[in-house]
């Protein structure tokens, strides 16, 4: 069974370009733009705040997205 990936969003205008942009990529300079993914599927928005460590309740939750299709991690050095 193929790897798969999911991101959970609480921040609109992340939100906002996903559905314009059509771009999985963080919007927020709170957290200098760092986008991070799971592989872990939760159907309960306070579980994947809970476990996730996430400051605020997602709204949204992007994927499955294939491993294959995951953009490449870069270094930040």
């Amino acid at each position: 069974m193929p790897v798969v990936f999911y991101r959970y969003i609480s921040y609109q205008p992340e939100v906002d370009q996903i559905v314009n942009k059509r771009k999985v990529q963080s919007t927020n300079p709170k957290t200098q733009y760092a986008t991070w993914y799971t592989p872990t599927r939760y159907d309960d928005s306070k579980k994947a705040q809970r476990e996730l460590s996430l400051k605020n309740e997602p709204t949204h939750r992007v994927g499955p997205i294939p491993s294959d299709e995951m953009p490449i991690r870069r270094s930040r050095w």
